[in-house]
């Protein structure tokens, strides 16, 4: 791993040599950044490809800007994803300059001199590969052929209202729900592949020992005492949720039908650490009727065992031909009054749903 201190020069150092591909995956571009880029890669032939993230209000303020014309015609694959905060320049599949710097002038230092210690060079591993497959998976592809629509589409926004620029954001976040929702099928698919081509030859122990960095990801201690609760309720964590990896684990901790599993992600302590179930998929609701039936039902469910779930967390995800709700933040049920506090966040997310939400029960299970 190489410390940069000059952001602008260690990309021409790097887009020189590279041969094959070019990935880009940045939360902000302007059309100067990226013709930084193209024009060092002008005379090659690479397959290229940018993510950036739509937030119209990014680029109605001139934080952001694209010229899709200007791209397709160089052969670039351009997406678009808003769940994107990552700087990464990969470089033919092996090396990635990542960190702070955006593809914009000054993310870049074109016009001015930076010098700071906030991206890295560092040869890539397998688990990075995985992740930007995922990410342009997820990612929603801009039309070549509807170049001349994209772009006017973006200089419209300038004259638009608050409300007018809201409703826009609203479609484009629907839209990509939708997407993520019926592509993320593929990634759980992988997942499974990957735990039962290891299953083949080890135990579930070492298997989750061995790939914890792409089946699961690490809960901070803030998170693990805040969104779980887990000083106030060690005992019963330790005694009914949680499973240790520092011991033998069972097949049937990747049984979907456990109770307790059905509705949120696994979590497992291994060596003093916690470590929370990647759950690969959809990271919105889709405001619809059949969704928050799912959530109505999974919170049934959940207070019957003695659970209460952030809302918020709710995560949709595709396993295949079936949707599955899981919620990330959960915690031993504590308010009295669970069912007034649920039908008050929910009126929140699904304010066009109140009759659906009348039907809200908390006594039992309604599968």
């Amino acid at each position: 791993m190489k410390f940069i201190t000059d952001i602008k020069q260690e990309l021409e150092d790097q887009l020189k040599e590279v041969q094959h591909s070019l990935i880009i995956i940045t939360g902000f571009v302007t059309v100067e950044g990226f013709q930084f880029i193209e024009e060092q890669v002008a005379t090659k032939r690479l397959k290229k490809k940018i993510l950036f993230k739509l937030e119209l209000q990014d680029f109605q303020r001139g934080a952001s800007s694209f010229d899709f014309r200007y791209a397709f015609d160089r052969g670039w694959d351009v997406y678009y994803d808003n769940t994107i905060h990552a700087k990464n320049y990969i470089f033919d599949n092996h090396l990635a300059i990542q960190g702070s710097s955006n593809l914009t002038s000054n993310g870049l230092g074109l016009h001015h001199e930076r010098n700071d210690d906030n991206n890295v060079l560092w040869y890539l591993n397998n688990e990075f590969r995985m992740w930007v497959e995922q990410k342009l998976k997820l990612a929603i592809k801009f039309d070549p052929a509807k170049a001349e629509t994209s772009q006017n589409n973006l200089r419209r926004l300038a004259d638009d209202t608050q409300e007018e620029l809201q409703k826009k954001q609203e479609q484009i976040d629907r839209k990509l729900a939708q997407h993520r929702l019926i592509n993320s099928s593929d990634i759980h698919e992988s997942k499974q592949h990957l735990i039962e081509s290891i299953r083949r030859n080890n135990s579930i122990l070492k298997l989750l020992q061995d790939n914890l960095g792409q089946l699961t990801e690490e809960i901070s201690p803030t998170d693990l005492n805040t969104m779980y609760k887990y000083k106030d309720n060690q005992n019963w964590y330790k005694q009914h949720y949680i499973i240790s990896l520092d011991q033998e684990v069972k097949d049937q901790v990747f049984d979907y039908k456990n109770q307790y599993y059905l509705y949120t992600p696994r979590i497992y302590q291994y060596k003093g650490r916690f470590y929370r179930e990647r759950l690969y998929g959809n990271y919105s609701l889709v405001d619809s009727s059949s969704v928050l039936s799912k959530i109505l039902q999974s919170l049934e469910h959940l207070a019957v065992l003695g659970l209460e779930a952030d809302l918020t967390s709710a995560k949709i995800i595709k396993e295949g031909r079936s949707l599955k709700l899981r919620f990330q933040f959960f915690w031993p049920l504590t308010t009295p009054n669970i069912k007034a506090v649920y039908q008050r966040e929910l009126a929140k997310l699904f304010p066009t749903q109140q009759l659906i939400l009348d039907n809200l029960q908390m006594e039992g299970v309604h599968e």
